[in-house]
């Protein structure tokens, strides 16, 4: 798959200055050309670019951009370039792939502007989407708490408590079969997880729950394709 797929050299840095001051030109906000910022990331494979409005900053796939042809790798820093172009004139009304974006695309000279790229990106690491997790305490059940926090308690870095009953929270996730429940004990004598339950049901999930917070243990066979 990678032999059909021709990679090219980056653009210089004075092809990108150029691209970007077009198309503020175009746009009637020259002002703007010399606060704009490029960068190349080796770490981005889904995006071919990024802009981020606030920094005026620009940053484009390495991987992904080596992979295009240097018109294409010129209609993706035009692409950005209008992002903060459309920003600048619109504030917050200009954000995302909207009227106001596709108007300074079509001042820059790209009356059907695409909001998407469509290169191969056969053989590039993609990262796994971040999901939340449910949690539950001795007062309630269905927490959900962000990515991060939820790794932190994962691996015992961080012990979170409730706010109305003091108690830590506990992790409560689907298992990767979809099909059954997964209560993890924490041990605040070691600082962390010392003991993983899985269950049929949520019900049965909360059940065991009200025997842990007291201390008990309580032991279930894992299913082998857990």
């Amino acid at each position: 798959m990678l032999d059909s797929i021709e990679f090219n050299e980056l653009l210089l840095k004075r092809e990108i200055d150029e691209a970007i001051q077009m198309a503020c030109e175009k746009n009637d906000c020259l002002d703007l050309f010399k606060k704009i910022k490029v960068e190349y990331s080796n770490r981005m494979t889904r995006a071919a670019g990024k802009a981020y409005y606030t920094k005026n900053l620009i940053v484009l796939s390495a991987p992904l951009l080596r992979r295009t042809a240097r018109q294409d790798q010129i209609d993706t820093v035009v692409h950005e370039a209008c992002h903060l172009i459309s920003w600048h004139l619109h504030s917050t009304a200009g954000r995302g792939h909207g009227r106001a974006w596709r108007k300074t695309m079509i001042l820059a000279g790209y009356p059907n502007p695409a909001r998407c790229h469509t290169i191969n990106r056969t053989g590039l690491h993609r990262r796994a989407a971040h999901t939340n997790h449910r949690f539950r305490c001795a007062c309630r059940t269905g927490l959900t708490l962000g990515p991060i926090v939820s790794k932190r308690i994962a691996l015992g870095l961080r012990q979170y408590k409730c706010k109305l009953c003091n108690t830590p929270l506990q992790i409560m996730e689907k298992s990767k079969n979809r099909k059954q429940w997964v209560v993890r004990e924490f041990s605040q004598e070691l600082g962390r997880y010392i003991d993983s339950l899985i269950f049929e049901t949520q019900e049965q999930a909360e059940y065991a729950l009200q025997y842990l917070a007291t201390g008990a243990h309580i032991a279930y066979d894992v299913p082998s394709n857990i």
